[in-house]
């Protein structure tokens, strides 16, 4: 006969956690790469901004620190021709200094990428590569913190035991 050891219920909580957060770090991996590899295949053509929102964004990193950082929220309104057919499309950017900010003006043209499946769907740049390295570096992390958390839960219970 099979000798099983009881788990502690602390274990277990523990184990689901780490169970739970790779099943979201997984699909957000795959919902990444998916995004990614579909960019890849997008139709890059001119758009000219027809409106701009500026919004300046100023965060405050602690108290007392004095450390500030400022960044400003472009709200680009962009009208694009693919296939025949004139669309228009809003698009966030953000750039780090009052001086880029102030260099985006209504009527500039810009480079965009369009949806062949869904030509209103645009953005400004494709998938990045990056952003999937990022969240496997994520899932790295938590499996690391979660087997650290493992190990010390059991080292924890098996000293009580004895």
């Amino acid at each position: 006969m099979l000798a099983v050891k009881e788990m502690n219920p602390v274990m277990i909580i523990a184990i689901l956690l780490l169970i739970t957060a790779n099943g979201f770090l997984i699909v957000k991996t795959v919902k990444t790469w998916r995004n990614y590899s579909a960019s890849q295949n997008w139709i890059e053509t001119k758009a000219q901004i027809e409106n701009i929102e500026r919004q300046k964004v100023i965060l405050s990193e602690g108290s007392g620190m004095g450390g500030t950082s400022t960044s400003y929220d472009l709200y680009l309104t962009y009208r694009y021709k693919i296939t025949g057919q004139i669309f228009t499309r809003e698009l966030t950017k953000t750039v780090y200094s009052e001086e880029a900010a102030n260099a985006i003006k209504v009527g500039d043209i810009s480079t965009i990428y369009v949806d062949p499946e869904q030509p209103d769907q645009a953005r400004d740049e494709r998938g990045n590569i990056i952003d999937i390295l990022g969240v496997l570096a994520a899932l790295i992390v938590a499996n690391l913190i979660g087997a650290g958390i493992l190990y010390q839960i059991n080292s924890f219970f098996s000293s009580e035991l004895s």
